[in-house]
């Protein structure tokens, strides 16, 4: 009897055994396959672009360089202008001021660069005089010949002009904002209160600018200058100088 239950245990054993072998390969298949999920490898910052370094625009060239001094007063003045018209003008010693070129100015002077070669020149007008007055002028062209004489001096004599109307426009500027702040306060006002009606170039008769006082002697001599006349609340002010410090109102009679 024992043999027979130890016989029965073994088989029993046995076959769980071979159940078990035979049952792993198909419960493997019918399996789902497991998710795979990717690691996550860190990735390196991305690179931070680095500025461009963009090139300034380099200062236009001096195209043109004129200086005028001598005479019996000894003026001394100069005047640059650069290839995108503009002119930087002002006595020799004094602080630079800048402008543009009129459009007449500015056609005249593209002519120039255009034709000319470059030519550095000196003229004077009196050589060993007091009086004599000499002119420097260094230009810079692109074209493809020296200019001749006639054509040197007319180049200069352009410059010349040139400073000639901005040392004027400015001159006349400073005379008209003195006029301003003159009647400014003697009206007890701003001057933005006042308005310019009219700026005049004149040649008055005589030294005290054609304005005649009992007892004051003028000299007879033709000056140049400017009558202004300026407004404030409906009335008329008229003020008139000469081409340097002199600036005298027109009192209302």
């Amino acid at each position: 009897m024992r043999k027979f239950l130890w016989f029965t245990f073994g088989f029993f054993t046995a076959l769980v055994v071979v159940a078990g072998l035979v049952w792993g390969p198909f419960r493997s298949i019918g399996a789902p396959n497991p998710v795979l999920r990717p690691t996550m490898t860190p990735m390196p910052p991305a690179p931070v672009a680095e500025p461009t370094a963009r090139p300034t625009q380099a200062p236009a060239h001096p195209a043109l360089n004129w200086q005028r001094e001598g005479g019996l007063a000894g003026r001394c003045e100069r005047l640059t202008v650069d290839e995108q018209g503009r002119a930087y003008y002002a006595p020799c010693g004094e602080g630079r001021r800048v402008a543009q070129l009129s459009s007449d100015e500015f056609r005249a002077y593209l002519v120039y660069v255009a034709r000319y070669a470059p030519v550095e020149l000196e003229l004077q007008d009196n050589p060993g005089r007091a009086d004599n007055m000499a002119v420097r002028l260094s230009f810079v062209g692109r074209g493809s010949r020296k200019p001749t004489e006639a054509e040197q001096t007319e180049l200069a004599q352009w410059a010349s002009d040139v400073y000639q109307r901005l040392a004027t426009e400015e001159q006349r500027a400073d005379i008209v904002a003195r006029a301003r702040s003159h009647l400014a306060e003697r009206l007890g006002i701003y001057t933005d209160a006042i308005e310019t009606r009219s700026v005049e170039a004149v040649d008055w008769p005589d030294a005290c600018l054609g304005i005649t006082a009992k007892g004051v002697f003028c000299a007879q001599v033709v000056t140049p200058g400017y009558r202004i006349l300026l407004a404030f609340d409906g009335t008329d002010y008229e003020y008139r100088s000469d081409r340097h410090e002199m600036i005298r109102p027109v009192e209302r009679s």
